[in-house]
Protein backbone atom coordinates (compact mmCIF):
# COMPACT_ATOMS: atom_id res chain seq x y z
CA UNK A 1 0.00 0.00 0.00
CA UNK A 2 2.60 2.26 0.39
CA UNK A 3 4.27 1.77 -2.56
CA UNK A 4 1.18 2.53 -4.41
CA UNK A 5 0.44 5.45 -2.66
CA UNK A 6 4.68 6.69 -3.17
CA UNK A 7 3.41 5.81 -7.35
CA UNK A 8 0.44 7.87 -7.17
CA UNK A 9 2.35 11.28 -5.62
CA UNK A 10 5.10 10.40 -8.75
CA UNK A 11 2.48 10.96 -11.19
CA UNK A 12 0.69 13.84 -9.27
CA UNK A 13 4.02 15.45 -8.95
CA UNK A 14 4.37 15.29 -12.87
CA UNK A 15 0.95 16.32 -13.95
CA UNK A 16 1.75 19.15 -11.76
CA UNK A 17 5.23 19.77 -13.18
CA UNK A 18 3.28 19.79 -16.83
CA UNK A 19 0.43 22.39 -15.61
CA UNK A 20 3.13 24.37 -14.16
CA UNK A 21 4.05 27.88 -15.85
CA UNK A 22 8.19 27.06 -15.39
CA UNK A 23 7.38 24.04 -17.60
CA UNK A 24 4.43 25.66 -19.86
CA UNK A 25 4.08 22.17 -21.58
CA UNK A 26 0.84 22.75 -23.63
CA UNK A 27 -0.87 21.19 -27.16
CA UNK A 28 1.40 23.02 -28.75
CA UNK A 29 4.30 22.48 -27.93
CA UNK A 30 3.15 18.21 -28.50
CA UNK A 31 2.59 19.38 -32.31
CA UNK A 32 5.52 20.77 -32.28
CA UNK A 33 7.11 17.74 -30.76
CA UNK A 34 5.46 15.46 -32.83
CA UNK A 35 7.11 17.29 -35.94
CA UNK A 36 10.64 15.60 -34.43
CA UNK A 37 9.62 12.10 -34.11
CA UNK A 38 11.94 9.85 -36.12
CA UNK A 39 12.33 5.89 -36.17
CA UNK A 40 15.90 4.31 -35.98
CA UNK A 41 16.14 1.24 -37.21
CA UNK A 42 17.41 -1.40 -39.88
CA UNK A 43 15.33 -0.99 -43.60
CA UNK A 44 15.45 -4.35 -43.99
CA UNK A 45 15.52 -7.53 -41.89
CA UNK A 46 16.86 -11.06 -42.60
CA UNK A 47 15.99 -12.90 -39.67
CA UNK A 48 12.37 -15.04 -39.59
CA UNK A 49 10.45 -12.21 -37.13
CA UNK A 50 10.34 -8.74 -39.29
CA UNK A 51 8.65 -7.28 -36.26
CA UNK A 52 10.54 -4.90 -34.34
CA UNK A 53 11.60 -4.21 -30.38
CA UNK A 54 10.45 -1.20 -30.35
CA UNK A 55 12.69 1.43 -27.46
CA UNK A 56 11.12 4.68 -26.86
CA UNK A 57 13.19 7.62 -25.64
CA UNK A 58 12.52 11.70 -25.44
CA UNK A 59 15.74 13.43 -25.70
CA UNK A 60 16.63 17.13 -25.85
CA UNK A 61 17.17 17.71 -29.72
CA UNK A 62 16.31 21.38 -29.50
CA UNK A 63 16.80 23.91 -25.96
CA UNK A 64 19.50 24.59 -24.14
CA UNK A 65 20.37 20.71 -23.30
CA UNK A 66 20.31 19.77 -26.88
CA UNK A 67 24.39 20.28 -27.18
CA UNK A 68 24.86 17.63 -24.48
CA UNK A 69 21.57 15.44 -25.08
CA UNK A 70 22.59 14.62 -28.86
CA UNK A 71 26.01 12.98 -27.37
CA UNK A 72 23.34 10.77 -25.31
CA UNK A 73 21.38 10.34 -28.09
CA UNK A 74 24.14 8.77 -30.33
CA UNK A 75 25.59 6.83 -27.76
CA UNK A 76 21.79 4.64 -28.40
CA UNK A 77 22.13 4.83 -32.02
CA UNK A 78 25.03 3.65 -32.38
CA UNK A 79 24.50 0.48 -30.14
CA UNK A 80 21.03 0.09 -31.81
CA UNK A 81 22.90 -0.13 -35.04
CA UNK A 82 25.34 -2.62 -33.79
CA UNK A 83 23.00 -4.65 -32.41
CA UNK A 84 21.04 -5.10 -35.56
CA UNK A 85 24.06 -6.13 -37.00
CA UNK A 86 23.99 -9.17 -34.55
CA UNK A 87 20.76 -10.10 -35.03
CA UNK A 88 18.86 -8.05 -32.70
CA UNK A 89 16.68 -8.93 -29.52
CA UNK A 90 15.14 -12.40 -29.51
CA UNK A 91 15.25 -12.85 -33.04
CA UNK A 92 13.83 -9.66 -33.97
CA UNK A 93 15.03 -5.87 -35.25
CA UNK A 94 15.02 -2.93 -32.73
CA UNK A 95 14.12 0.04 -33.62
CA UNK A 96 14.55 3.19 -31.20
CA UNK A 97 11.53 5.81 -31.09
CA UNK A 98 12.53 9.28 -30.57
CA UNK A 99 10.70 12.45 -29.92
CA UNK A 100 12.01 15.71 -29.44
CA UNK A 101 11.29 17.03 -25.48
CA UNK A 102 12.43 20.47 -26.59
CA UNK A 103 14.59 20.68 -23.06
CA UNK A 104 11.09 21.07 -21.20
CA UNK A 105 10.63 18.46 -18.52
CA UNK A 106 6.70 19.12 -19.29
CA UNK A 107 7.12 18.02 -22.80
CA UNK A 108 8.92 14.58 -21.75
CA UNK A 109 6.44 13.92 -19.40
CA UNK A 110 3.54 14.15 -22.36
CA UNK A 111 5.92 12.16 -24.58
CA UNK A 112 6.55 8.81 -22.57
CA UNK A 113 3.00 8.91 -21.59
CA UNK A 114 2.35 9.00 -25.71
CA UNK A 115 5.38 6.14 -26.19
CA UNK A 116 3.74 3.92 -24.29
CA UNK A 117 0.01 4.40 -24.64
CA UNK A 118 0.01 5.60 -28.64
CA UNK A 119 3.21 3.97 -30.04
CA UNK A 120 2.87 1.20 -27.76
CA UNK A 121 6.60 0.85 -27.00
CA UNK A 122 8.01 -2.56 -25.40
CA UNK A 123 11.13 -1.16 -23.81
CA UNK A 124 12.24 2.45 -22.38
CA UNK A 125 15.98 4.57 -21.77
CA UNK A 126 15.70 8.08 -20.09
CA UNK A 127 15.91 11.31 -21.28
CA UNK A 128 19.24 13.49 -20.75
CA UNK A 129 19.70 15.66 -17.38
CA UNK A 130 18.19 14.96 -14.00
CA UNK A 131 15.67 17.74 -14.27
CA UNK A 132 13.77 16.23 -17.44
CA UNK A 133 14.30 12.74 -16.25
CA UNK A 134 12.91 14.01 -12.72
CA UNK A 135 9.53 14.71 -14.30
CA UNK A 136 9.61 11.63 -16.92
CA UNK A 137 9.85 8.87 -14.57
CA UNK A 138 6.92 8.65 -13.09
CA UNK A 139 5.27 7.39 -16.09
CA UNK A 140 7.58 4.38 -16.06
CA UNK A 141 6.52 3.93 -12.75
CA UNK A 142 2.80 4.16 -13.54
CA UNK A 143 2.66 1.92 -16.29
CA UNK A 144 5.44 -0.80 -14.54
CA UNK A 145 8.08 -0.60 -17.32
CA UNK A 146 12.18 -0.51 -16.84
CA UNK A 147 13.57 2.89 -17.69
CA UNK A 148 17.34 2.97 -16.99
CA UNK A 149 18.17 6.70 -16.93
CA UNK A 150 21.76 7.47 -18.18
CA UNK A 151 21.03 11.49 -18.02
CA UNK A 152 20.08 11.88 -14.39
CA UNK A 153 22.84 12.03 -11.93
CA UNK A 154 20.85 13.47 -9.25
CA UNK A 155 20.05 10.45 -6.44
CA UNK A 156 17.01 12.65 -4.98
CA UNK A 157 15.31 12.30 -7.66
CA UNK A 158 14.82 8.47 -7.57
CA UNK A 159 12.97 8.37 -3.54
CA UNK A 160 10.37 5.52 -3.82
CA UNK A 161 10.85 4.31 -7.28
CA UNK A 162 10.88 1.10 -8.75
CA UNK A 163 11.34 0.70 -12.27
CA UNK A 164 14.28 3.86 -12.86
CA UNK A 165 17.54 2.63 -12.81
CA UNK A 166 20.44 5.37 -12.05
CA UNK A 167 22.97 4.61 -15.03
CA UNK A 168 25.30 7.38 -14.32
CA UNK A 169 27.43 8.29 -11.25
CA UNK A 170 25.81 10.14 -8.76
CA UNK A 171 26.10 14.21 -8.90
CA UNK A 172 27.33 14.02 -4.87
CA UNK A 173 30.44 12.71 -6.09
CA UNK A 174 31.27 15.03 -9.20
CA UNK A 175 33.10 18.06 -7.43
CA UNK A 176 34.37 16.25 -4.12
CA UNK A 177 38.34 15.64 -5.53
CA UNK A 178 38.42 19.77 -6.15
CA UNK A 179 38.46 20.02 -1.99
CA UNK A 180 41.19 17.13 -2.06
CA UNK A 181 42.92 19.22 -4.29
CA UNK A 182 42.64 22.32 -3.42
CA UNK A 183 43.59 21.13 0.18
CA UNK A 184 46.77 19.23 -1.16
CA UNK A 185 47.98 22.71 -2.24
CA UNK A 186 47.57 24.07 0.65
CA UNK A 187 44.50 26.50 -0.09
CA UNK A 188 41.57 26.90 2.03
CA UNK A 189 39.46 29.41 0.97
CA UNK A 190 36.74 27.75 -1.69
CA UNK A 191 33.92 29.43 -3.81
CA UNK A 192 31.23 28.09 -5.44
CA UNK A 193 28.52 28.83 -8.43
CA UNK A 194 25.89 27.05 -8.75
CA UNK A 195 23.09 27.06 -11.14
CA UNK A 196 20.41 26.87 -8.57
CA UNK A 197 17.26 25.19 -10.57
CA UNK A 198 18.42 22.08 -11.43
CA UNK A 199 18.52 18.93 -8.94
CA UNK A 200 21.84 17.58 -10.64
CA UNK A 201 23.66 20.71 -9.91
CA UNK A 202 22.18 21.41 -6.53
CA UNK A 203 23.34 17.90 -5.43
CA UNK A 204 26.78 18.37 -6.93
CA UNK A 205 27.28 22.05 -4.59
CA UNK A 206 25.96 20.53 -1.19
CA UNK A 207 28.15 17.57 -1.68
CA UNK A 208 30.90 19.81 -1.88
CA UNK A 209 30.35 22.03 1.05
CA UNK A 210 30.46 18.68 3.10
CA UNK A 211 33.81 17.77 1.43
CA UNK A 212 34.98 21.47 1.95
CA UNK A 213 33.85 21.42 5.89
CA UNK A 214 35.50 17.67 6.17
CA UNK A 215 38.88 19.25 4.54
CA UNK A 216 38.66 22.40 6.71
CA UNK A 217 38.20 24.12 3.85
CA UNK A 218 36.30 27.87 4.52
CA UNK A 219 33.59 28.24 2.18
CA UNK A 220 33.90 31.91 1.62
CA UNK A 221 30.59 31.82 -1.14
CA UNK A 222 27.61 30.43 -2.60
CA UNK A 223 26.68 32.19 -5.51
CA UNK A 224 23.93 30.82 -7.19
CA UNK A 225 22.14 32.14 -10.07
CA UNK A 226 19.29 30.63 -12.27
CA UNK A 227 19.65 28.58 -15.39
CA UNK A 228 18.02 30.34 -17.69
CA UNK A 229 20.51 32.97 -16.87
CA UNK A 230 22.94 34.01 -19.29
CA UNK A 231 24.78 37.56 -18.41
CA UNK A 232 26.52 36.84 -15.17
CA UNK A 233 28.04 40.19 -14.72
CA UNK A 234 26.35 40.29 -11.22
CA UNK A 235 26.93 36.85 -10.00
CA UNK A 236 30.56 37.19 -10.40
CA UNK A 237 31.03 40.85 -9.07
CA UNK A 238 28.76 39.49 -6.09
CA UNK A 239 31.65 36.81 -5.79
CA UNK A 240 35.18 38.82 -6.55
CA UNK A 241 35.72 40.53 -3.31
CA UNK A 242 35.59 37.02 -1.19
CA UNK A 243 39.09 36.04 -1.80
CA UNK A 244 38.43 32.45 -3.07
CA UNK A 245 41.93 30.44 -3.60
CA UNK A 246 39.46 27.81 -5.73
CA UNK A 247 36.26 27.74 -7.01
CA UNK A 248 34.02 25.44 -8.23
CA UNK A 249 31.04 25.89 -10.27
CA UNK A 250 28.20 23.38 -10.77
CA UNK A 251 27.34 23.90 -13.85
CA UNK A 252 25.60 22.60 -17.22
CA UNK A 253 26.85 23.38 -20.41
CA UNK A 254 25.30 27.21 -21.04
CA UNK A 255 26.34 28.57 -17.66
CA UNK A 256 29.76 26.82 -17.92
CA UNK A 257 30.58 28.83 -20.63
CA UNK A 258 29.32 31.91 -19.58
CA UNK A 259 30.70 31.81 -16.04
CA UNK A 260 34.52 31.35 -17.08
CA UNK A 261 34.36 34.36 -19.55
CA UNK A 262 32.62 36.33 -17.34
CA UNK A 263 35.37 35.31 -14.83
CA UNK A 264 38.33 36.64 -17.05
CA UNK A 265 36.30 39.76 -18.34
CA UNK A 266 36.35 40.80 -14.28
CA UNK A 267 39.72 39.13 -14.18
CA UNK A 268 39.15 37.24 -10.66
CA UNK A 269 42.43 35.23 -10.53
CA UNK A 270 41.39 31.89 -8.46
CA UNK A 271 44.42 29.21 -8.47
CA UNK A 272 41.96 26.53 -9.58
CA UNK A 273 38.82 26.67 -11.36
CA UNK A 274 36.48 23.47 -12.19
CA UNK A 275 33.24 22.60 -13.54
CA UNK A 276 30.73 20.15 -13.56
CA UNK A 277 29.28 19.77 -16.88
CA UNK A 278 30.22 21.64 -20.08
CA UNK A 279 34.20 21.70 -20.22
CA UNK A 280 34.41 18.17 -21.75
CA UNK A 281 32.09 19.46 -24.75
CA UNK A 282 33.48 20.25 -28.11
CA UNK A 283 31.38 23.81 -27.75
CA UNK A 284 33.41 24.84 -24.46
CA UNK A 285 36.86 25.07 -26.83
CA UNK A 286 34.58 26.76 -29.77
CA UNK A 287 32.86 29.21 -27.57
CA UNK A 288 35.75 30.09 -25.50
CA UNK A 289 39.11 29.45 -27.32
CA UNK A 290 42.41 30.13 -25.34
CA UNK A 291 39.84 30.89 -21.96
CA UNK A 292 39.33 27.04 -21.93
CA UNK A 293 43.08 26.60 -20.71
CA UNK A 294 43.46 25.16 -16.91
CA UNK A 295 40.28 24.57 -16.45
CA UNK A 296 38.85 21.51 -15.04
CA UNK A 297 36.03 19.60 -15.73
CA UNK A 298 34.38 16.23 -14.72
CA UNK A 299 33.67 13.11 -17.24
CA UNK A 300 32.59 9.50 -16.61
CA UNK A 301 34.59 8.48 -20.02
CA UNK A 302 37.91 9.09 -21.44
CA UNK A 303 39.29 7.70 -24.66
CA UNK A 304 42.09 5.81 -22.96
CA UNK A 305 40.29 3.99 -19.87
CA UNK A 306 41.05 0.07 -20.08
CA UNK A 307 37.25 -0.43 -19.89
CA UNK A 308 35.61 -3.13 -22.50
CA UNK A 309 35.43 -2.19 -25.91
CA UNK A 310 36.19 0.94 -24.99
CA UNK A 311 38.51 1.58 -27.86
CA UNK A 312 36.56 0.03 -30.85
CA UNK A 313 33.63 2.30 -29.35
CA UNK A 314 35.42 5.68 -29.79
CA UNK A 315 36.54 4.16 -33.39
CA UNK A 316 33.45 3.56 -34.58
CA UNK A 317 31.38 6.14 -32.12
CA UNK A 318 33.90 8.61 -34.31
CA UNK A 319 33.42 7.30 -38.22
CA UNK A 320 29.83 7.48 -37.85
CA UNK A 321 29.18 10.54 -36.23
CA UNK A 322 32.48 12.80 -37.71
CA UNK A 323 32.84 14.03 -33.62
CA UNK A 324 34.44 12.53 -30.40
CA UNK A 325 32.24 11.45 -28.36
CA UNK A 326 32.16 12.57 -24.55
CA UNK A 327 30.99 10.73 -21.57
CA UNK A 328 27.29 11.34 -22.22
CA UNK A 329 27.52 9.14 -25.30
CA UNK A 330 29.25 6.31 -23.93
CA UNK A 331 26.69 6.28 -20.80
CA UNK A 332 23.94 6.03 -23.51
CA UNK A 333 25.65 3.03 -25.19
CA UNK A 334 26.43 1.65 -21.73
CA UNK A 335 22.66 2.07 -20.73
CA UNK A 336 21.72 -0.13 -23.89
CA UNK A 337 24.56 -2.94 -22.74
CA UNK A 338 23.01 -3.17 -19.41
CA UNK A 339 19.47 -3.32 -21.41
CA UNK A 340 21.38 -6.00 -23.61
CA UNK A 341 22.68 -7.96 -21.05
CA UNK A 342 19.31 -8.02 -18.42
CA UNK A 343 17.61 -9.04 -21.92
CA UNK A 344 19.70 -12.24 -22.32
CA UNK A 345 19.24 -13.22 -18.81
CA UNK A 346 15.52 -13.41 -18.58
CA UNK A 347 15.35 -14.38 -22.58
CA UNK A 348 12.28 -12.55 -22.40
CA UNK A 349 10.71 -8.57 -22.92
CA UNK A 350 9.02 -9.57 -19.55
CA UNK A 351 9.29 -6.20 -17.66
CA UNK A 352 8.86 -7.45 -14.00
CA UNK A 353 11.99 -10.26 -15.01
CA UNK A 354 13.87 -7.35 -17.03
CA UNK A 355 13.95 -5.16 -13.47
CA UNK A 356 14.57 -8.15 -11.11
CA UNK A 357 17.49 -9.14 -13.43
CA UNK A 358 18.61 -4.96 -13.61
CA UNK A 359 19.19 -5.29 -9.76
CA UNK A 360 21.07 -7.85 -9.24
CA UNK A 361 23.62 -7.63 -12.58
CA UNK A 362 26.94 -6.20 -13.17
CA UNK A 363 27.69 -5.57 -16.21
CA UNK A 364 31.23 -4.19 -17.88
CA UNK A 365 30.46 -1.57 -19.98
CA UNK A 366 32.01 1.12 -22.24
CA UNK A 367 31.61 3.28 -18.83
CA UNK A 368 32.68 1.22 -16.69
CA UNK A 369 30.95 -1.53 -14.42
CA UNK A 370 27.36 -0.60 -14.26
CA UNK A 371 25.50 -1.48 -10.88
CA UNK A 372 22.89 -0.74 -8.61
CA UNK A 373 21.46 -0.49 -5.03
CA UNK A 374 18.60 -1.67 -3.99
CA UNK A 375 17.43 1.66 -4.12
CA UNK A 376 18.67 1.81 -7.97
CA UNK A 377 21.57 4.48 -6.97
CA UNK A 378 24.66 4.07 -9.59
CA UNK A 379 27.42 2.28 -7.18
CA UNK A 380 29.80 0.98 -10.11
CA UNK A 381 30.37 4.07 -12.80
CA UNK A 382 33.28 6.63 -10.97
CA UNK A 383 34.00 9.70 -12.00
CA UNK A 384 36.83 11.28 -13.60
CA UNK A 385 38.31 15.17 -13.85
CA UNK A 386 39.89 16.44 -17.10
CA UNK A 387 41.63 19.32 -17.84
CA UNK A 388 42.49 21.81 -21.14
CA UNK A 389 45.95 22.40 -21.85
CA UNK A 390 47.27 24.60 -24.27
CA UNK A 391 44.28 23.77 -26.54
CA UNK A 392 43.52 20.48 -25.92
CA UNK A 393 41.70 18.03 -23.26
CA UNK A 394 43.71 15.86 -20.95
CA UNK A 395 42.98 13.20 -18.17
CA UNK A 396 44.22 14.37 -14.81
CA UNK A 397 42.84 13.06 -12.22
CA UNK A 398 43.31 10.62 -10.15
CA UNK A 399 46.89 9.77 -10.99
CA UNK A 400 46.12 5.90 -11.90
CA UNK A 401 44.86 6.50 -15.28
CA UNK A 402 46.22 10.37 -15.92
CA UNK A 403 47.22 11.32 -18.85
CA UNK A 404 49.42 14.71 -17.95
CA UNK A 405 49.48 15.67 -14.26
CA UNK A 406 47.29 18.88 -13.37
CA UNK A 407 48.53 22.20 -14.11
CA UNK A 408 47.82 24.88 -11.32
CA UNK A 409 47.91 27.45 -10.47
CA UNK A 410 44.88 28.41 -12.99
CA UNK A 411 46.33 30.24 -15.80
CA UNK A 412 44.21 30.87 -19.28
Amino acid sequence: MKRRYTIAALVTASVALVCAGAVSATTADMRSASVHRFVFGPATWQGANKSPIKVGLSISETGPSAATGMYQLRGYQLYVSQLNRRGGWLGRPVQLVVYDDQSNPGTAVLLYEKLISQDHVDLLVGPYSSGITQAALAIPEKYHMVMLDPGAAASNIYAGVQWNFQAIEKADRYLLPIADICRGHGWTKLGIFVNNTSPFTLAAANALKERAAARHLQVVFVQGYPGTTSDFSSTVLAAKSEGAECIAAATNTPDSIGLVREINRQGLKPKLLAETIGPVEKTFLTSLGTLVNGVLGNTQWWPTLKTPGNKQFHITYTKAFAQYPDYHSALGFAALQVLDAAIKKVHSLDQTKLRDAIRQLRVPTVAGTFKVDANGLQTGFKTYMMQWQDGNPWLVFPAAVAQKKIQLPYSP
